[in-house]
């Protein structure tokens, strides 16, 4: 192969992978839940909801009171590909924190903190905890391993395309200070 085409080949290369990177879109997230994060609900909740914007693939979800008792009653379970039902028992009025963490069919997991007011409780700092814990990848390390990519190819395609070793008439090598190449000492050059 020429050097011409080994270098259209690496173009080519990391053409693609770049546009690996780049076609992967968005991560998934939290698109909705009920009770809202921060909400203040006047009765008593039996169950909590969390949808995403993909479809579920494993989780796990649990809940408890401020007093740190679980709520939880039984598993959580699917309701559609990308909402999930966690059933809760609340004794009292008080806030509720539900912590899940879910893995997505398509890659990529999510992990958050949801809390709610019972009965007249308000939450305090709500927002975007649910959304902090997140496991993507932050840009600066995907142009990180966008460049380590690049770097990799050019030296692959620089030990691919380097001329080979000049001989001369009697198999010596110049680089070698006169001696063969094969490890044989044999006599220096005759020049």
């Amino acid at each position: 192969m020429t050097r011409r085409r080994w270098l259209g080949l690496g173009a080519a290369l990391a053409v693609l992978l770049t546009a690996a990177v780049l076609a992967r879109g968005p991560q998934p997230a939290v698109a909705v839940t009920t009770p809202a994060d921060g909400a203040s609900v006047p009765i008593l909740p039996t169950e909590v909801d969390l949808g995403f914007t993909t479809a579920v693939d494993e989780f796990h979800v649990s809940a408890r009171d401020a007093g740190g008792t679980p709520v939880t009653v039984g598993q959580a379970y699917p309701v559609a590909p990308d909402r999930l039902r966690q059933p809760i028992s609340v004794a009292a009025p008080g806030v509720v924190t539900v912590v899940y963490h879910v893995t997505f069919a398509g890659g990529g997991t999510v992990s958050g903190t949801l809390r709610f007011g019972v009965g007249g409780a308000t939450v305090v700092g709500a927002g975007p905890v649910a959304e902090a814990h997140g496991h993507g990848v932050d840009p600066l390390s995907a142009v990180l391993l966008i460049l380590d990519g690049a770097v990799a190819v050019g030296a692959v395609l620089l030990l691919v395309l380097r001329p080979p070793p000049r001989r001369t008439a009697a198999g010596h090598s110049p680089r070698s200070g006169g001696r063969r190449r094969d490890g044989d000492p044999g006599a220096a050059a005759v020049g």
